[in-house]
């Protein structure tokens, strides 16, 4: 297999290269008679990394793989929403790391040899893919022996099957991950800390120094500084890199949150009254059945103790009442609700138990477990001891170590089949439970309190939600709004209006899953990401019961930001350089001649401050901030020299060193120290900056949003 995987991805290269050939020529002769095919499919492409277009239908088809080889990892018919979403990430992961690393691998000349891929899968060197699978309990696989059995049966087999699969996942997994450890350990062989960064690092967060400050802060009120276009614009142009933007999107849209009308609670109320009516007639066993079946919330038909029910109104009656009595019906958190006591009894208030806990991951192996479930309960009923059992066979790390014990608990804790088993019955006891996951629960009874009056409470509810109707009268209003409204003109002037609810969403990214607080709202980030600026939604969106009419305000697209955007911060920061150049000539002439910042403060009125032990290694200066600059400066300044004039962020600043203390360690150890802790904090940094720059460099374009 795994030269199989070798032959695949070197092979894959060649493959490339003639289809892209073939490709090309059919580009060009389809663009020379048409046209129409090379920009359908230019609109066709999910990825474009280094100039290759990645179409959605090769997308589509390596994640249906994923997905149904995740659903036969898993034993699942179905995915949720957010186990699809979680694949459908992973598949883009892949695409993205096929298209962009891969390349830089193939440029270098790295690959993973087949007897060092063998070595990662089952040797001395196993994977940390591999081993994550050893350490997860969801993988099934145990340990490293039911790990080698598992290969050398996958081995064997033969076809598309799900085992297979999911060792041809693996290998890629553990593939992959190697040639990513190889490109970011060559990396890491190039980035080292010198003695001088060293020295230097251990200077900064040893010495101390102390200093005055005269200030002549920014005046943003200022109406004497004036700029002009032609400046905001120089500005924007030497600064332009610091401007760059991903596409976002700011969006406004008004909602109708559909409520339960008058109507819908009279309906749960009249339901409820109806099924009140039934569970007088019924007798324990079926009472408990029909509150299971009939309420919307389930409720554990549970015993309780005195003061042990959560509704204090409740458990009065339940203990003031003979069995088959009903309260009720009472409203209670958007449900009409009825209680029942369904049975008297004077049972244990607490009891003491142990369990074994097998668990199957196919049907044979849980056809094993209930044989052996049966032979264990004869051996503990026959004088064996529980506690080695539970040692020896107990799948549950949390007690298998105590030997099952689990403790002194109240009924009122775990599910009714356990407390049945515990609480009806008597001391030595042993039972076995199956649960609707196959896992088989061994019990034993060890210990019981005195028995206690104890009710058995059913609460039978009736949630109220919005009928149809209701529904279809707040679509409606939507609707109508959306008709009436589909210019950004009329939307704005029916939201001035103040009749509606509006909320604005800001900087809204394409990958966002979410709309705000609205659940499951990709719907709408696709079609934000899909129409121009001032468009109006042509549709009514529905997300959990709340219909949504938006506009798009805003639309970014990646590159930079326009001047235009940002043309009010860049007048501040123009008018803030005018301000600096004048401070700094008003503090230059005022320390022409002064040899102290006293005399320079007396010329200008102002005031002298200080500030004591301050380190260069500080984020900020207690009084002042952040001022990095001033920082920068008081360590690089002379002792009693008066500084040029240094422009902050607060204002534009002279200063004198009063004071400065070093106790910085001279002891080569130290200094070694500090540049293992230096290269820790690159080698930290690695990972991320080198997806960031080699993304960048591919110039890596994504449009998910068009299908997704």
């Amino acid at each position: 297999m795994a030269i199989i995987q070798t032959i695949r991805n070197r092979a894959g290269v060649l493959v490339s290269i003639i289809i892209g050939l073939s490709l090309l020529a059919f580009i060009l002769g389809d663009f020379i008679t048409s046209g129409g095919t090379y920009f359908s499919n230019l609109r066709s492409n999910v990825l474009v990394a280094n100039g290759k277009g990645i179409s959605f239908q090769s997308f589509e088809g390596n994640l249906n793989r994923l997905e149904e080889e995740t659903k036969a990892r898993q034993q699942k018919q179905n995915l949720d929403d957010e186990e699809t979403q979680a694949v459908r990430e992973e598949a883009w992961n892949t695409l993205v790391y096929q298209n962009v690393f891969v390349r830089e691998f193939d440029k270098l000349g790295l690959a993973v040899q087949a007897d060092e891929l063998s070595d990662l899968m089952s040797g001395q060197h196993l994977s940390p893919v591999v081993i994550n699978i050893l350490n997860s309990p969801e993988s099934g696989i145990k340990d490293f022996a039911t790990w080698k059995m598992y290969l050398s049966q996958v081995m064997e087999m033969e076809g598309n099957t799900p085992e297979k699969n999911f060792y041809i996942y693996i290998e890629d997994q553990v593939y992959n991950n190697r040639l990513g450890a190889k490109y970011n350990n060559l990396i890491k062989q190039g980035i080292y800390a010198t003695n001088l960064e060293a020295k230097r690092r251990l200077n900064e967060i040893s010495k101390e120094v102390s200093f005055s400050y005269v200030i002549e802060r920014f005046n943003a009120a200022d109406s004497s500084m004036t700029v002009s276009n032609s400046e905001l614009k120089a500005y924007y142009k030497e600064h332009k890199e610091s401007y760059k933007q991903e596409a976002s999107r700011d969006i406004r849209f008004v909602y109708w949150e559909v409520l339960p009308s008058p109507e819908d609670f009279k309906k749960a109320e009249n339901d409820l009254n109806e099924m009140v009516q039934d569970l007088t007639t019924l007798d324990v066993k079926n009472s408990i059945e029909y509150i299971y079946a009939n309420s919307d919330t389930k409720v554990p038909v549970n015993y309780y103790g005195k003061g042990e029910f959560s509704d204090s109104t409740i458990d009065a009656f339940a203990f003031s009442s003979t069995e088959n009595t009903i309260y009720g019906p009472y409203f209670e958190e958007n449900h009409f609700k009825a209680a029942k006591v369904i049975k008297i009894d004077y049972l244990p208030d607490s009891v003491r138990a142990s369990h074994i806990i097998l668990q199957a991951k196919d049907q044979n192996e849980f056809n094993q477990n209930r044989n052996l479930a049966d032979s264990l309960k004869k051996a503990v009923e026959n004088g064996a001891d529980f506690a080695a059992m539970a040692q020896t066979y107990s799948v549950d790390p949390d007690t298998k170590i105590l030997g099952g014990d689990l403790g002194w608990s109240k009924s009122s804790k775990y599910k009714q089949a356990f407390s049945d088993s515990c609480f009806y019955g008597k001391t030595g006891d042993v039972y076995v439970n199956i649960t609707n996951q196959g896992v088989i629960q061994i019990i034993k009874v060890t210990a019981q309190s005195t028995p206690v009056k104890k009710v058995q409470i059913g609460i039978l509810n009736r949630e109220v939600s919005p009928s149809s109707v209701t529904n279809d009268k707040f679509l409606l209003e939507a609707s109508k709004f959306g008709s009436q409204n589909n210019t950004p003109e009329k939307f704005d002037a029916a939201v001035k209006t103040g009749q509606y609810k509006v909320v604005p969403i800001n900087n809204l990214k394409s990958v966002d899953q979410n709309v705000g607080q609205l659940e499951k709202s990709r719907e709408l980030v696709r079609w934000a990401f899909n129409n121009k600026e001032k468009s109006v939604t042509t549709q009514v969106y529905t997300f959990n019961n709340i219909h949504i009419v938006a506009i798009i305000d805003k639309a970014r697209e990646k590159g930079y930001t326009p001047f235009e955007d940002l043309k009010s911060s860049i007048e501040i920061e123009v008018k803030k350089q005018k301000q600096s150049a004048a401070l700094a000539a008003k503090l230059k002439e005022a320390a022409n001649g002064a040899t102290t910042l006293s005399a320079v403060a007396a010329k200008l009125g102002a005031e002298v401050k200080s500030e004591t032990n301050i380190r260069f290694a500080s984020y900020q200066i207690p009084g002042l901030g952040l001022e990095p600059k001033i920082l920068g400066a008081v360590f690089n300044l002379a002792k009693g020299k008066l500084s040029q004039p240094i422009e902050g962020n607060n204002g534009v600043y002279l200063v004198q060193v009063d004071a400065e203390t070093n106790n910085a360690s001279s002891a080569p150890a130290d200094s070694d120290i500090q540049k293992r802790m230096l290269e820790n904090n690159y080698y930290t940094r690695i990972g991320y900056s080198m997806m960031t720059v080699l993304e960048d460099l591919a110039k890596l374009e994504d449009f998910r949003y068009k299908f997704y």
